[in-house]
């Protein structure tokens, strides 16, 4: 039982961290487009 919480929240917390990841790269992807265009 004990195991099944623990795999669960592994496996919450590294859909969070890609989720996460996800977003900080099209942020930073967006950034230096931008950075792009106004150069």
């Amino acid at each position: 039982m004990r195991l099944m919480i623990v795999m669960m929240m592994l496996l919450m917390t590294k859909q969070l961290a890609m989720e996460m990841w996800m977003r900080g790269s099209m942020r930073m992807l967006i950034a230096r487009w931008f950075q792009g265009q106004a150069g």
